[in-house]
């Protein structure tokens, strides 16, 4: 190994006494290699990659893992400035207590390799030790900015680099947890998560929730987001209508009266991208995505691309998605399971989710109840409030309910108004048991699709008559027709 080191640390005391009146008093450490440098696999470095600054008691402890850790040691800096195959010159300012503890010891240089990390968000899969790099200590041992400044203008600036292991990272800098991302990220930010967090120590009580309250994109790399109480509160804490994305995440929440988002008011739009919602295993009333708080302005929600929000594996808990204002929600290519898969509820200290349109087209839809009792006939589109509006095609909906109850494709909990359920193209019905078209006011208008059940007259759309589509499977839909004539026997229409 050729790595020169040189210091002339002469005592904290000696010199902190002679810099009586300079600012910001440090160590100023400096490190570099000659090039060229090489990964293991003997590729030259990129530019832009990661050397790290670390030190240890003695040489033979002075080993880093290959996720950028000194079990025996410390890291003092990482930071991307590859140029040119080598690391150039890099200004490291220590503050008194760690120049202390690395006044003796080993030092040493080392390349980290980050290739094929997400862009901005830098993952360690190897590190390796120059042996020609330089590792500098001033002469003059504790310096202040104002005497080296000059000094500093000939290195690259410093990055904040990368934390050990770090839970998520906003462009280069990473961050120990998810929690210290997001409370870091700025309106604009995407805070990616770097591995499986659990987050449930942030959560005190059932009514906790985590706020979100600037516009942001939570990447999550396909990892899960553990979570309790309410989950995320987004736009808790704002003070303006934001705009939030999760994509390529899972947040779970198996904790009493569970939801995984809850959104508390100032939301201008949510999109969920290919992001799961699962309350499975959760006690209490689950709700897994909940638009919340009062806001009487139209939030637009977008879930696709293979999202699946669930209150557990079967459909037969409680409200997948519920709202308690008004959205126009629209959901593409994903799966709603939950004893109601939407519940638009009334004014509950909130607007109320009149006005609220819902287009769902190449999904999945499951509801299950297995409830009995006089007061659970339910659906799985359940409205509380007026001018409710649901238009779905492409879509397999399968109801069954087990118990001594109905459930309905909609259904509405008293005489609200203007409750329709425009189910159209594509659609594969399955209604089991004591599953059925309506509820109460709701009202299902059917166009097309197939269903495993003869359609009522009273739901088909106008100019469209029930119809047998394919007898021997047991295929039912609707046709383009009207009715010339009715036999009527003994009072009762027999035949059209």
């Amino acid at each position: 190994m050729k790595e020169k080191l040189k210091k002339m640390m002469l005592g904290i005391g000696l010199m902190l006494a002679g810099m009586v009146g300079a600012a910001n008093t440090g160590t100023l450490v400096t490190f570099s290699t000659t090039g060229p440098d090489a990964y293991p696999d003997g590729a030259a470095v990129v530019d832009g990659e990661y050397y790290a600054l670390a030190w240890a008691s003695d040489a033979a402890k002075l080993v880093m893992g290959a996720d950028g850790t000194v079990v025996e040691g410390r890291v003092l800096a990482k930071v991307s400035v590859a140029e040119g195959g080598r690391c150039p010159p890099v200004n490291v300012k220590l503050d008194d207590e760690t120049a202390s503890a690395c006044k003796d010891g080993a030092w040493g240089v080392f390349l980290l390799d980050t290739r094929g990390s997400a862009a901005g968000a830098p993952v360690i899969r190897s590190a390796t030790r120059i042996e020609n790099a330089t590792v500098e200590i001033a002469s003059n041992g504790f310096l202040s900015y104002t005497k080296i400044g000059p000094r500093l203008l000939g290195a690259p600036a410093i990055t904040d680099g990368i934390t050990d292991n770090p839970e998520a990272a906003i462009g280069s800098t990473g961050y120990a947890t998810l929690k210290d991302g997001i409370d870091a990220a700025q309106a604009g930010d995407t805070v990616t998560l770097m591995k499986d967090v659990d987050m449930r120590a942030y959560f005190s009580a059932t009514s906790t929730r985590f706020p979100i309250s600037r516009s942001i994109t939570i990447d999550g790399q396909d990892h899960t987001i553990t979570v309790g109480g309410r989950g995320f509160g987004v736009g808790m804490n704002a003070t303006s209508n934001i705009d939030v994305t999760f994509k390529d995440v899972t947040v779970a929440n198996s904790g009493s009266d569970a939801r995984c988002i809850d959104t508390r008011g100032n939301l201008n739009s949510l999109t969920l991208d290919h992001v799961t919602l699962d309350t499975n295993g959760a006690s209490g009333t689950t709700q897994p995505l909940t638009i919340g708080g009062n806001q009487s302005s139209t939030a637009t929600v977008v879930i696709k691309n293979g999202s699946k929000i669930q209150t557990n594996d079967d459909g037969t808990a409680y409200y997948a998605i519920i709202t308690f204002n008004p959205v126009n929600m629209t959901i593409t290519d994903s799966t709603i399971k939950g004893w109601a898969c939407i519940y638009a509820k009334g004014k509950v200290s909130s607007a109320g989710s009149a006005g609220s349109v819902f287009t769902i087209t190449d999904s999945e839809l499951v509801s299950k109840s297995v409830y009995s009792g006089t007061s659970n006939a339910f659906s799985m589109l359940q409205v509380e409030d007026n001018n409710v509006t649901f238009n779905i095609t492409n879509t397999k909906i399968d109801i069954n309910a087990t118990g001594d109850q109905p459930q309905a494709i909609v259904g509405t909990s008293g005489l609200q108004t203007d409750v329709t359920a425009n189910l159209g193209e594509g659609n594969e019905v399955t209604l089991s048991g004591k599953a059925t078209f309506k509820n109460n006011t709701g009202n299902p208008v059917v166009s097309g699709g197939t269903f495993n059940v003869e359609v009522p007259e009273e739901v088909c759309a106008d100019g469209m008559i029930p119809a047998t589509l394919d007898e021997a499977t047991g295929k039912y839909g609707v046709k383009t027709g009207t009715y010339v004539a009715q036999v009527v026997r003994g009072g009762e229409v027999i035949a059209k």
